[in-house]
């Protein structure tokens, strides 16, 4: 076949698809037409019946109606028809339109597809069961639980300070988050053979075979140590083989990628190479005086320009930094945190990722590499993490970190709490979290103007020592009451929610084979 004869058949195609699109749009708009003009008569003959019958002199309240009537079907007609000759004669607005439809088309497939889904799974017998038992137990909790909530034991002798009630409710809000944290960290205590994995590691691994910089050093060894080989064991889910060998793969890495030359190159670093590194990839320890005693890692994945950033520092420096900022956390702020009054964690932290501006350009194969490399290097630190939350997720943000969600552990997905726009629930979930709105950075909805580049790293001039020195102006260190143990009927709340949740996972693994 010649290549004109192809061009012809390839016009008379596409000739062929835009008539059929003509014709579905004019049927659609004739049957919207008689809908209307139906609904319209209908209505009209409904109401006026009885007028008719009272007052002759309405006679022509019908003719003004069906006027009113053919003059809105006309209009209905004629807009669509006119927008659709203007996409006909611009082709630039005939791609958009359709780009759009095809996003909206496939996010509209996807939702239907992920609802039918559990729909699916959620009408199962087992699933009707298992939701019926769950139900029951919850009712069982909620009709053993004290009538007045600030009567229980998890909220006895918290402190109301001032007398205010928007006080009061804060600090009972962040006594239930503070018997959260220490269920959570019991339950990890609380795996099946935890205790004989434990014992197991600590005899197969002596602590003189632990690197230094695997150890926080608070100035109590032994709780340090020990600190040490909990996190193994309950990072391998209590497998002592596992624990074993995660430790001394980890000394060797360690050995091999020292915390302290990263941390003392800081003061070398030039102002320069600190200024495009904080501008292309904005990230710092925003508060460590927290209702939980734990300190807020935020990083603003939305300003990633690796682009950008490469061009004033290698991808060594970028590597190097990331180190760095483990070494302050493990050399310098967790000892410190161990140190005050009330902590229970003594080694968590809480992450927040801020998707604001983040774009399809952040999923690059480059940018996706680079990512890789720094999880290796988290992965090197594992159970530091209680909580990570990314916020200001809108609807493309969702795609980009979905890709990254790929690269994280099990573990790590586990603990990631999605959330929206930083306003109403969302924005009094995060203010709880770091001690109120004045504590939130205003840049994630918070009253706090404090930027990033006042905080650490970007606020010290050097790392040569281990001295912590305060950033927070005017907040004088938290000092935290020992949070009581949650009561007998929250504490089966709490856990009957994990169990639903690892019911329903295990639910869905099963349904996916």
């Amino acid at each position: 076949m010649s290549t004109h004869a192809r061009a012809q058949r390839a016009t008379a195609a596409r000739r062929a698809r835009v008539a059929l699109f003509l014709v579905v749009l004019c049927v659609f708009i004739a049957s919207a037409a008689a809908f209307e003009l139906r609904w319209s008569f209908g209505t009209t003959r409904s109401t006026d019946r009885a007028s008719r019958a009272v007052d002759a002199s309405r006679d022509g309240t019908e003719t003004r109606d069906v006027t009113d009537t053919v003059r809105k079907c006309v209009t209905i007609v004629l807009a669509p028809l006119g927008f659709g000759v203007g996409l006909r004669k611009s082709p630039v607005m005939r791609a958009k339109v359709l780009s759009y439809a095809a996003v909206a088309l496939a996010c509209a497939w996807y939702a239907v597809r992920r609802a039918w889904a559990r729909a699916a799974r959620a009408c199962t017998r087992s699933s009707v069961l298992r939701e019926r038992e769950l139900f029951r137990q919850e009712t069982m909790c909620l009709r053993r639980q004290p009538s007045n909530a600030a009567a229980s034991p998890s909220m006895k002798g918290t402190p109301k300070r001032g007398g205010s009630k928007k006080e009061s409710t804060r600090a009972e809000l962040s006594a239930l988050a503070r018997a959260k944290l220490q269920t959570a960290m019991e339950m990890g205590r609380q795996l099946e053979g935890y205790t004989v994995a434990l014992r197991s590691v600590e005899s197969a691994v002596p602590a003189s075979e632990l690197h230094e910089d695997m150890i926080c050093d608070s100035g109590d060894r032994e709780r340090d140590v020990n600190d040490v080989y909990e996190r193994a064991v309950v990072a391998s889910g209590a497998n002592a083989r596992d624990a074993e060998e995660s430790l001394r793969q980890r000394a060797a890495w360690h050995a091999a990628h020292e915390l302290r030359p990263a941390m003392e190159a800081w003061a070398t670093f030039g102002e320069k190479k600190r200024r495009a590194l904080y501008e292309c990839y904005q990230g710092g320890w925003y508060t460590a005086n927290t209702p939980l005693g734990v300190p807020v890692y935020v990083e603003r994945l939305g300003t990633v320009n690796m682009d950008k950033l490469l061009q004033s520092v290698t991808l060594e420096d970028v590597m190097q930094h990331r180190l760095r900022m483990q070494g302050y956390m493990v050399k310098t702020l967790l000892p410190e945190m161990a140190k005050r009054d009330g902590v229970i964690a003594r080694d968590k932290i809480i992450h927040v990722i801020d998707m604001k501006g983040a774009g399809l350009s952040l999923v690059a194969s480059r940018n996706i590499n680079i990512f890789k490399e720094l999880q290796q290097i988290d992965k090197n630190f594992p159970e530091f993490l209680y909580r990570t939350y990314i916020v200001n997720v809108p609807l493309g943000a969702r795609i980009v970190w979905t890709t990254f969600s790929a690269i994280l552990s099990a573990r790590v997905r586990a603990k990631v709490r999605v959330l929206g726009a930083m306003k109403g629930g969302n924005l009094a979930k995060l203010s709880q979290i770091m001690g109120g709105d004045e504590h939130v950075p205003d840049f994630l909805g918070g009253k706090c103007t404090r930027r990033l580049d006042e905080c650490p790293p970007w606020s010290l001039n050097h790392m040569n020592d281990t001295e912590f020195v305060p950033w927070e102006k005017g907040v004088l260190l938290t000092r935290l009451a020992a949070a009581a143990p949650l009561s007998p009927d929250a504490s089966a709340r709490v856990h009957s929610k994990v169990r639903k949740k690892a019911m329903a996972k295990k639910s869905r693994r099963g349904h996916d084979r």
